[in-house]
């Protein structure tokens, strides 16, 4: 049977700053990003929401982020998948990205960056902006059941919620 989508956007939490000499690709999370994660992975939980597949950027910051939220969400760990194209990609690259998940995925969640990530949101929203802070998430639906992942486009989404970490700093 044809079903609805769901399409998760995640930018990943606050990361630290660059340390001298260090790649931007191999920063990890803050403290402040450490307690974004816990504060939406406890909002996550209370929704009991099920995700079926996770595209994750492979920085370490994403990576992190992907790692505390997909078993909250219900993933195993081979249904996460580190995919390098997505660091800095912009919204058509993570379109693409999208376009090659597999066809039995019905609900799917995407960990990347800005500004892409926001680009994108914003574009599948038929342009009234979104813009993710860090660890900032959007949740669409297609408006029409579609086939497989390959076919969609930036139209044909429902922007249903975003969430936002609630965090004491």
């Amino acid at each position: 049977m044809v079903e609805r989508r769901t399409l998760w956007l995640i930018r990943h939490a606050d990361a630290s700053p660059p340390q001298p000499g260090q790649n931007d690709f191999d920063r990890p999370l803050s403290p402040r990003g450490e307690q974004e994660v816990t504060s939406i992975s406890n909002q996550l939980k209370h929704m009991d929401l099920q995700v079926d597949w996770m595209l994750v950027s492979s920085a370490r910051r994403t990576a992190q982020t992907a790692a505390t939220i997909a078993p909250v969400l219900g993933l195993a760990a081979d249904a996460v998948q580190l995919e390098p194209d997505l660091f800095h990609a912009h919204a058509d690259g993570l379109l693409d990205a999208i376009r090659s998940v597999p066809a039995d995925i019905e609900r799917l969640a995407v960990v990347s960056h800005n500004p892409g990530l926001s680009e994108l949101a914003t574009r599948i929203n038929q342009g009234q902006a979104l813009r993710l802070p860090t660890l900032g998430c959007c949740c669409f639906i297609t408006l029409e059941a579609v086939v497989d992942w390959s076919t969609l486009g930036f139209g044909g989404f429902q922007h249903l919620r975003t969430l936002h970490p609630e965090t004491s700093g």
